[in-house]
């Protein structure tokens, strides 16, 4: 699969529509792959990061299988500041990276529905924190990458555990899937580490 170029945060004119309440509920929890602890998460995924929120991107993606009967699945991203980059491509660090999610879920039976899955309900404060122009919580990150036939890469959150967010001290406060050995603090200083 090829690298994509980071995308770059858009003004929070229009909040991403995982926030849309207009919408009703669909609950996706159970189309993701479980994993027994955070190394195994780590080990499982392309890149792990360590974030904050700088924004939202409508309308990243778009799925509609073949003979999927009126299913079209459409993705958002959160757009985060990488901070520091655990597992993956160091490179990043500094930049803004989007990681996608499934928004909103449309079949010809029910219409549209917005998917209420992990890691999405831990972004909600950091979306509107960054909103404000305020500081985000900072979060774990973990990115698996991925493509359909036709060549469409989706860089998204390794679900379920793949947000987890992070006190001031580096401890996890939501999120992780099993023991968290990292830890991190504002002056960058790591004690232990991560499973990878």
């Amino acid at each position: 699969m090829t690298e994509s170029a980071p995308r770059t945060a858009v003004p929070f004119s229009e909040p991403a529509r995982f926030f849309d309440e207009s919408l009703p509920l669909t609950d996706l929890g159970d189309s993701y792959e479980s994993f027994g602890d955070v190394g195994e998460l780590s080990a499982d995924s392309d890149l792990v990061f360590v974030g904050r929120v700088a924004g939202t991107v409508r309308g990243v993606n778009r799925w509609a299988p073949a003979g999927g009967g009126g299913l079209v699945v459409e993705y958002d991203g959160v757009v985060f500041t990488v901070e520091e980059v655990l597992a993956g491509n160091t490179d990043l660090v500094g930049t803004e990276l989007t990681v996608e999610h499934p928004a909103v879920v449309t079949t010809d039976s029910l219409g549209p529905e917005r998917v209420e899955s992990a890691p999405i309900g831990l972004l909600r404060q950091g979306v509107e924190r960054a909103e404000k122009g305020l500081k985000s919580a900072r979060y774990l990150v973990f990115v698996k990458k991925d493509a359909l036939p036709d060549g469409t890469e989706f860089v998204l959150f390794n679900t379920p555990g793949g947000l987890v967010e992070l006190a001031d001290d580096g401890t996890t406060l939501e999120g992780a899937a099993g023991p968290f050995l990292f830890l991190h603090t504002d002056e960058g200083t790591y004690t232990d580490g991560l499973s990878l």
